[in-house]
């Protein structure tokens, strides 16, 4: 009775320790996932950051040439907009994109029939809720590619790239 009291114990304890590393190794698991996570968020912060550098670059671009600001990042189901300007009575919609490297492509090559389509679905709805009143409207493109050693950015900015 003692030698099974023993077994049972000894296996109570193996069974335990099993336990125990899987409690360890699962707590080594979340450790993992939170570091994976935490550079994640790192990198989306990095990005939104230069989109906001970008984007803040842009309008005052635009100001800096006569256009009055009247929104920037306009969300809607499915899309934003990141600049909407205007200059006499036409409103012009401006997707902004920004690189700090041409690892991923120069920022124009990023625009995409994908991106369209969710951009013009985000201006209809924008025309719309806002202003159909105006009639008037096309929608630009702005690249910009920063250079962090110099601390200089390059503007290049395509004008009615729908051709309407």
């Amino acid at each position: 009775m003692n030698k099974s009291k023993n077994h049972l114990s000894q296996k109570t304890q193996a069974e335990n320790g099993g336990a125990a590393f899987q409690q360890s190794h699962a707590k080594e698991s979340l450790a993992q996932k939170s570091l994976a996570q935490k550079s994640q968020v790192a990198t989306v912060s990095k990005t939104r950051t230069t989109g906001l550098l970008g984007e803040t670059l842009a309008a005052r671009y635009f100001l800096q040439k006569g256009f009055k600001l009247l929104e920037k990042n306009f969300h809607v189901q499915g899309g934003e907009i990141d600049l909407i300007v205007q200059k006499d009575s036409t409103l012009f919609f401006v997707e902004v994109k920004t690189r700090t490297s041409n690892s991923f492509g120069a920022g124009e090559q990023a625009f995409n029939f994908h991106k369209r389509q969710k951009l013009l679905r985000a201006i209809f709805q924008y025309l719309h809720q806002k202003s159909p009143l105006h009639a008037r409207w096309q929608l630009d493109f702005v690249s910009i590619q920063l250079d962090q050693k110099s601390k200089k950015a390059k503007l290049k900015h395509f004008s009615d790239i729908l051709g309407a």
